[in-house]
């Protein structure tokens, strides 16, 4: 073990931990999905509420933004520790690419200036849930690392002997 308390990464068994910065000596921290992979859930399921919006309703709504919250929630809740700050950090991209994907491949041709207005309408009208579910993110994310650094001070401190 080193003497700032972390063990060497060859040292520890390959079952998910955090990386070596942010795992002191005996803390083990199990499960979670690969950010990627979270990420990737939370797209899909952004694109899919869109098309549903789109063939639905013929407009991006309540709909996209209702599967963007749930899914970069759901996001954030159910990856791994280390993946946490991408999700935090990503979150805006996955609003920003379900909007793109959705318009370029679920409306009829435009020519270059409607598609750009086709994708910019639905993108300034959705910042208000843009904002509001990457401040919710942020939040849910930065309990999870402040409960990580407690919970690892904990068992790094033991028993306290007099």
């Amino acid at each position: 073990m080193a003497s700032n308390g972390v063990m060497p990464r060859s040292d520890r068994p390959e079952h998910g931990l955090l990386e070596p910065a942010l795992e002191p000596a005996g803390v083990t921290v199990r499960g979670g999905l690969p950010a990627p992979v979270v990420l990737a859930v939370a797209l899909v399921l952004s694109v899919a509420a869109d098309w549903v919006d789109l063939r639905l309703f013929g407009d991006v709504g309540a709909l996209l933004s209702t599967g963007f919250i749930v899914g970069c929630v759901a996001a954030i809740v159910v990856v791994r520790p280390r993946g946490v700050l991408l999700v935090m950090l990503s979150t805006p991209l996955v609003l920003v690419a379900a909007v793109v994907i959705g318009v370029l491949a679920f409306t009829p041709g435009h020519s270059t200036a409607g598609m750009v207005m086709a994708v910019a309408q639905p993108l300034i009208l959705h910042f208000p849930v843009l904002a509001g579910a990457t401040a919710l993110v942020l939040l849910v994310g930065g309990a999870r690392l402040v409960l990580l650094r407690r919970a690892a001070g904990a068992q790094r401190s033991g028993p306290i002997v007099r």
